[in-house]
């Protein structure tokens, strides 16, 4: 039994989280009340965003962007008699927008990001803390793929995110289903004394690990409605993992495609995206 000195404040509700599971990068939280699971809040770890984050630690994900992911996303961009403003928070190397614009040019594509961005004569990147920056204008949507998991302060990041939507806008974020076939794996052979793969889906690379709960939670929570919410797999292709010979690998990737497989069919697909209106 957890002792109140022992609880954290769940980053998505507010209310008291216990310890669940050890790990070798610090202790996973979980919330009783909304279901979401976190890396210890005490963990200084931070990411960083340089040239090997792309050319290297996500080589694969980077080299195999989710072009259905993108397609699904421009669908959601409302039509209108002036062109679309769309953000997209967190771009990395700018892959949605270059997709996007090739799509259609005439939308008004702005990406911000930590890491340094490329220079284009139709798309605006700026290189900044999401918390700090002002945009000095509203977009009609607001997108942010698979970014809020490496958050500490998610509610504030939503927040963030939904002021710079105006008003009848779209927010579109992707994040890890915690309610997935992956993971429902990863515990299954934890307990049967395998933790390699809990290990790496619970690495400090990943803070959050949202439910589809907690997910709609936390949206509900800073004022946005849910207006549509689905589970997706990304490209087998794009998974990151230390290689361990050609073998090995292969298996390793079959055992993932499996798993994408069972998601796709059962409805619990590795990620998740909640489309809500401000």
């Amino acid at each position: 039994m957890n002792s109140p000195d022992e609880s954290r404040e769940c980053p998505v509700c507010g209310s008291s989280a216990w310890k669940q599971w050890p790990h070798p990068e610090g202790w996973i939280w979980r919330c009783p009340e909304c279901t979401h699971a976190f890396t210890d809040p005490r963990s200084t770890f931070r990411e960083t965003y340089d040239d090997q984050y792309y050319s290297e630690t996500h080589r694969n994900w980077f080299k195999n962007p989710n072009l259905r992911l993108f397609d699904r996303v421009f669908r959601l961009i409302p039509k209108g008699d002036s062109p679309m403003g769309l953000l997209d928070v967190g771009c990395g190397r700018g892959d949605l927008l270059f997709h996007l614009h090739a799509r259609n040019p005439s939308l008004r594509l702005t990406g911000v990001d930590l890491a340094p961005l490329p220079d284009h004569s139709q798309i605006q990147f700026v290189t900044n803390d999401v918390f700090r920056w002002e945009p000095g204008c509203e977009f009609d949507v607001v997108a942010s793929l698979a970014v809020i998991e490496h958050v500490e302060d998610v509610r504030g990041f939503m927040e963030r995110i939904r002021r710079f939507a105006r008003r009848g806008g779209r927010i579109i974020v992707t994040t890890l289903n915690e309610d997935s076939t992956v993971y429902a794996a990863g515990l299954g052979l934890r307990r049967l004394g395998m933790t390699g793969p809990f290990d790496r889906l619970y690495s400090r690379h990943h803070r959050q690990h949202f439910t589809r709960r907690s997910m709609q939670r936390l949206a509900e929570e800073t004022g946005l409605r849910v207006v549509e919410s689905f589970t997706h797999n990304f490209p087998v292709a794009a998974i990151d993992f230390p290689s361990r010979g050609p073998w090995l690998d292969a298996i390793q990737r079959a055992g993932v495609a499996a798993l994408f497989g069972l998601g796709r069919l059962s409805g619990r697909c590795f990620l998740q995206t909640l489309v809500c209106e401000v």
